[in-house]
């Protein structure tokens, strides 16, 4: 709606009403506040926040006036500050000579402290929104004391100029990646979808490298249904923006159990290893939480659920009355804040919270329904939540505990309530309630409660029980998360957890070491056993028949032979073709793999332009190859061949030939959980937040890209 105001208020501006090429030449500023601006066409009177004039070319359209954007020479500006134009710098060349470039200046400087680095590093890493930059003095006049004179003063420049950055910072995670196919290393994969605030669709797709090496892709936008051969479509076409293959460089993808997951691995080149802590979860459903008509927690239907991405939780099945998508599917940012007094359990197992007399009558009623327990624990569970819920809905109760709690351990331990979408919750719940029972007891005598949330001698060794059972799972699955977690070492937390499990010696553990031994062997496929030969060849023994031998089988060593073989094959195919680009001069500066990569980059960016950079790199790479050719193994039987006598000679005390470190090396880069994935919704989930929703999906996938690329910087920084 047009502002109402008299026209002495408007004035020319001061010093770009003449110029025609400037926005103003056709306005009038609102004088004192400059909020508003009038057209002398038609005398309509726009908005002008924080000095914005997009809306004001918008409306010179509508006059037939077309002026360049502001904004875009402002982005132009920022970040290409050292670049000028072709034609003009050889018009100018002989009166004045262009300042001659270092060719570092091409590449980017991971402690840079430029301007477009550091409204990148606040906007992605920090979480601040682009119109903060614009709106806060205080903000504007830090960045200028740091000697930025030319701040952006719309939200829509500094989007433009962290989009940039990261196409920019892009470029050298590819680099990254290239220097590890230099010498021979593969990767592997990760993804998962996810659904953002706006009901939009987002698939996340990171990259695993050998030694705990991630580098995260960002996010590809799912529109519309995604079958299998949909997604198949979208990572190729994200792994081919970055230089990659997904046949020629990927080993492994690491995804969960779900249907359409399970269809992309039959119908991909490369091997497909099912979540180790999305089975963790099945197992701890199929024996803690009852399956009622309604859902089956079984390998279809847990599709969704999402494991928590360090603790290990996992999402656990909701009420009876909930469809069974809602049952498992049950969103981290759904779920329903718990507060209130109980006082009551209804029947589903849910906690009813009610208005409590302490507090007010404008208190509404909150409703928290948790998943139905097995008979055996479900009655002392919900004891303990109503004691928990009893003196976290009362200060002056708590109070009272805290009292008791600061002269029993000389600090204060709150309570701890669980939710209804982690089962790891559930054992921290317990875990803190045993360890400060003796100070709720005395509490609740003080209250005179006694009566009605009392506990026996029984109750209380359970709850023991529950939380010495559930600790053991909760740590495996934290080393199970790990960024340097390996098959290797999964084998070796699973064989652990289930063999304390299995010295609990209580119905428990023996029920969950059971369900576990089932989930476990359901997701551990034959590359953990050749990732474990080639580790130890002795571990292949057919005499060793221990209790986990059905768990974790050894694969016989022909099988063995036969995989080493296929992954040679595939992966090494580019490097035996016979021709190929071969660097000339140091063999340690740019490598076979490099110039091949420069060759895919020709191809696949033929039809978009390249920038300065991508060239550069490009034109150093090519004048450092030649082609040559290559010994190779000719026949599928001489490679067979040579793999024989590797695997002979490594049995006998040799150390890994060729073929046989390259897979070793290969199979190292195998994540055993897709936890990055959910590391990465994470991280989106607090960027695409309730105020942000209207984030574009160019913008999304740059701030997620930048916050892991710059987390990842200042981890690196803090191990140094």
């Amino acid at each position: 709606m047009p502002t109402k105001s008299s026209a002495s208020s408007y004035k020319r501006h001061d010093r770009k009403a003449d110029d025609e090429s400037s926005v103003w030449h056709y306005f009038l500023v609102e004088m004192p506040g400059k909020e508003n601006a009038k057209c002398m066409k038609c005398d309509k009177i726009l908005k002008t926040h924080s000095g914005s004039t997009g809306g004001l070319l918008k409306h010179l359209e509508k006059h037939q006036i077309c002026l360049r954007k502001k904004s875009d020479a402002t982005a132009s500006q920022s970040t290409n500050d050292a670049r000028t134009d072709n034609a003009a710098v050889a018009a100018s060349a002989p009166a004045q000579p262009h300042k001659k470039m270092k060719i570092t200046h091409y590449f980017i400087d991971p402690a840079e402290n430029s301007l477009e680095a550091m409204l990148s590093r606040m906007t992605s890493r920090d979480g601040l929104p682009f119109a903060l930059f614009c709106s806060s003095v205080d903000m504007r006049q830090g960045l200028i004391a740091r000697g930025f004179s030319n701040v952006p003063k719309s939200p829509n420049t500094i989007r433009t100029i962290v989009i940039q950055y990261s196409q920019k910072v892009r470029q050298v995670v590819v680099n990254e990646m290239m220097r590890d196919m230099a010498d021979e290393k593969k990767f592997s994969l990760t993804f998962d979808e996810w659904s953002s605030l706006a009901n939009k669709r987002y698939m996340s797709i990171n990259v695993h490298g050998v030694d705990g090496k991630v580098w995260s892709l960002g996010l590809v936008r799912v529109s519309g249904s995604m079958p299998a051969d949909k997604c198949v479509q979208l990572v190729e076409a994200k792994l081919k923006e970055n230089s990659l293959s997904l046949d020629k460089d990927i080993v492994c993808v690491t995804t969960d159990g779900a249907s359409l997951m399970t269809k992309v691995g039959k119908s991909i080149a490369p091997f497909q290893q099912l979540c180790f802590a999305h089975g963790v979860q099945l197992g701890i459903l199929d024996v803690l939480y009852k399956k009622t008509a309604a859902v089956e927690v079984d390998e279809a239907e847990a599709v969704d659920a999402r494991h928590d991405t360090i603790a290990g939780s996992v999402a656990a099945v909701s009420p009876k009355t909930a469809s069974a998508d809602q049952q498992v599917a049950i969103d981290e940012s759904e779920g329903v804040e718990l507060s209130m007094d109980v006082e009551e359990i209804d029947e589903t197992g849910g906690v009813m919270f009610l208005e409590d007399d302490d507090l007010g009558a404008d208190v509404d009623l909150r409703l928290q329904v948790f998943p139905e327990l097995v008979d055996n624990f479900d009655c002392v569970i919900r004891k303990v939540r109503k004691i928990v819920c009893m003196f976290k809905s009362s200060p002056t109760r708590n109070d009272t505990l805290q009292k008791h709690v600061q002269d029993d351990f000389g600090k204060q331990l709150p309570l701890l309530l669980d939710t209804k979408t982690r089962w790891s919750s559930l054992c921290t719940m317990l875990e803190r309630f045993y360890f400060i029972r003796y100070a709720v007891r005395k509490a609740v005598i003080d209250l005179k409660l006694q009566s009605s949330v009392a506990l026996s001698d029984e109750e209380i060794e359970q709850i023991r029980t529950v939380v010495q059972v559930l600790q053991v799972v909760q740590l495996t699955v934290e080393a199970l998360c790990r960024r340097d977690a390996t098959l290797l070492t999964a084998d070796a937390a699973l064989r652990f957890m289930l063999t304390k499990l299995r010295a609990e010696n209580t119905n428990l553990s023996h029920d969950l070491a059971i369900a576990l031994s089932r989930r476990i062997g359901q997701r551990r496929n034959k590359l953990t056993g050749v990732l474990t030969y080639l580790h130890n060849p002795n571990a292949v023994d057919p005499d060793d028949a221990d209790e986990d031998s059905d768990v974790f089988p050894m694969p016989p060593v022909a099988e063995i032979r036969k995989i080493i073989k296929e992954l040679v094959q595939r992966l090494q195919a580019s490097n035996d073709t016979g021709t190929q680009l071969t660097p000339v001069g140091d063999p340690g500066e740019v490598s076979n793999r490099q110039c091949e990569v420069m060759q895919t980059n020709n191809e696949a960016t033929t039809v978009k332009q390249l920038s300065v950079e991508q060239e550069l790199q490009q034109a150093i790479l090519a004048s450092t190859c030649a082609v040559i050719k290559t010994p190779s193994c000719s026949t599928s039987q001489e490679l067979m061949k040579v793999i024989r006598q590797e695997m002979t000679l490594f049995e006998n005390g040799g150390n890994r030939g060729q073929y046989l470190q390259l897979v070793y090396d290969y199979l190292l880069s195998i994540p055993p959980t897709s936890v990055e994935a959910e590391r990465a919704f994470s991280a989106s989930g607090l960027i695409c937040s309730r105020l942000r929703t209207r984030l574009g999906d160019e913008t999304l996938d740059a701030l997620c890209f930048l916050r892991s690329y710059f987390q990842k910087q200042h981890l690196n920084d803090a191990a140094a």
